[in-house]
């Protein structure tokens, strides 16, 4: 299923739930050439702050909001480690290509609990 955000409404709200995303970033250490996946990023401003600590990895931002996909995209013009996919987080079929999944404000949305965090398994290098 793909969401239509409102953007604007949304950035209004989201300095609460990004606190704590910010802490849980500064809890997982980070390393500059590490593969991060961002599930449910929202209008990505913790996204681009996992870019900016891994400058030498890739972030791979995935959200089922066409209008979170744009409003990122557009931010993340001449930002080369960053990507933005529409994407239900429920339709991950990556195998082994991630350092990191992070999640923040997202997994509670998520009815299928097993089948994503088995996805996430997968989507993790070993």
């Amino acid at each position: 299923m793909i969401f239509n955000w409102d953007v604007s409404r949304y950035a209004t709200f989201s300095n609460l739930q990004a606190e704590p995303g910010y802490l849980l970033m500064d809890a997982l250490h980070l390393q500059s050439c590490e593969r991060v996946l961002d599930l449910g990023y929202g209008i990505g401003n913790l996204t681009f702050d996992l870019a900016s600590r891994c400058r030498e990895g890739f972030v791979l931002g995935i959200d089922a909001s066409a209008s979170m996909i744009n409003q990122a995209q557009t931010r993340a013009k001449g930002i080369s480690n960053i990507e933005f996919r529409v994407l239900n987080a429920t339709q991950i079929e990556f195998q082994q290509k991630f350092d990191v999944v992070f999640s923040n404000s997202t997994l509670h949305w998520i009815i299928e609990g097993e089948k994503i965090l088995t996805d996430i398994k997968k989507a993790l290098k070993p």
